[in-house]
């Protein structure tokens, strides 16, 4: 949106290639031992290691996922947010946004606030409130971008996307401009986004800002749970909703995937990376599951810290590796140049988002019609 003082590509339709935006990991700890609130640190729950930064910003990544339980975050409905809580959270954001890497946060909490779900058993003025004071708390930093919720379940459609956009309305009232993830039901599952009803219910998301995506996520094993170390399916579990977003105008971020060292899954990973490469008109990038100090000898590990060949594989596609893209349109010119015990939160059940595209890269110069400006984030129009 050429209304904001952002630092933006504009791609007209059919003119240029669109690239992989964000690619990165999952950060797990903050969202641990969900049955115990408040809990106790390094007991219950721990931070993201922010000692591991320069390790991922060496390996390429820009990007991190990282969960949090809304219960610590807010102990009280309408409350004061904890800080002593965000605190642990800061530490790993201020260590990822000084490196010029983005921080995406998400509550993980499967649309509950302990246990009552949003729009009905609480109303949604209960997580409007949060977000608002979440937005306000960081929208000085250009780095963070929140994903609304993780993996609402249980629950029709529309009363999901009613709370999702009246969330988007109260952060964006705040002056909060960065990206926003609005993610489905049924665990947002991408093969499950048509079948569930997602997009018959997802078209009703709309942001002033218009700088959104969804966020979906996709396991492999039988159940689409993640619990499994065979991979019984591959990229075709994509199609379905890789369909209904370009039909409709619409982008998506793959927000969690993973596949195991199972022979069953060799290669795998390459074809995911390959087709959201392939589609990236309609898929903006992605995040593994996971990293993080407590995972141990978890089968989707990738922690700096222990032995990880799907770790190998994935630095391969990091945007940190990629060649630099120059991209220009016949419409606007425009130049870039990019110089001990936990209680883990994996649920095991089946089933665990315009045409026009914007971007920048941490660093980048870009000229939009005017002078050049130094891109601090990246932003894109649904």
């Amino acid at each position: 949106m050429l209304t904001h003082k952002l630092p933006l590509i504009l791609a007209a339709a059919g003119a240029a290639k669109a690239a992989i935006i964000y690619t990165g990991t999952n950060e797990a700890g903050l969202e641990f031992g969900s049955s115990e609130f408040p809990g106790q640190y390094n007991k219950h729950f721990i931070n993201p290691d922010p000692t591991t930064v320069p390790f991922w910003k060496e390996a390429g990544l820009n990007i991190y996922r990282v969960g949090f339980q809304w219960e610590r975050a807010q102990p009280a409905q309408g409350g004061a947010l904890n800080e002593t809580y965000l605190a642990y959270l800061d530490q790993f954001i201020d260590a990822a946004t000084g490196a010029g890497q983005y921080v995406m946060l998400e509550p993980h909490n499967y649309a509950r606030y302990y246990g009552k779900i949003v729009g009905s058993d609480i109303p949604n003025s209960a997580l409007t409130d949060f977000w608002t004071k979440m937005a306000t708390r960081y929208k000085s930093n250009r780095l963070v971008q929140f994903d609304l919720m993780n993996e609402p379940h249980t629950m029709p459609v529309a009363q999901w996307f009613s709370a999702a956009q009246a969330s988007i309305t109260a952060i964006r009232a705040t002056g909060f401009k960065n990206t926003l993830y609005v993610p489905g039901i049924a665990w947002t599952g991408a093969h499950s986004w048509v079948s569930s009803g997602n997009s018959a219910g997802a078209g009703v998301i709309s942001d002033p800002e218009n700088n959104w995506a969804y966020d979906m996520h996709q396991y492999f094993d039988t159940d689409y749970s993640g619990t499994n170390k065979v991979c019984s399916h591959g990229v075709e579990v994509f199609t379905a909703a890789t369909s209904w977003l370009r039909a409709n105008g619409k982008k998506a971020f793959l927000g969690e995937f993973a596949t195991t060292t199972d022979a069953s899954c060799d290669g795998l990973i390459d074809k995911i990376v390959a087709y959201l490469e392939a589609n990236s008109d309609v898929w903006i990038g992605w995040a593994w599951w996971a990293a993080g100090p407590w995972w141990g000898d978890y089968m989707f590990n990738i922690e700096p810290s222990v032995t990880a060949p799907q770790r190998d594989v994935l630095k391969k596609y990091f945007v940190g590796n990629k060649t630099p893209i120059t991209t220009t349109t016949t419409s606007r010119a425009t130049t870039t140049s990019t110089t001990r015990s936990t209680t883990t939160t994996r649920t095991t059940s089946a089933g665990t988002g315009c045409a026009t595209l914007t971007v920048t890269a941490a660093g980048a110069t870009v000229t939009v019609n005017g002078p050049p400006v130094t891109g601090e984030y990246m932003a894109f129009s649904n």
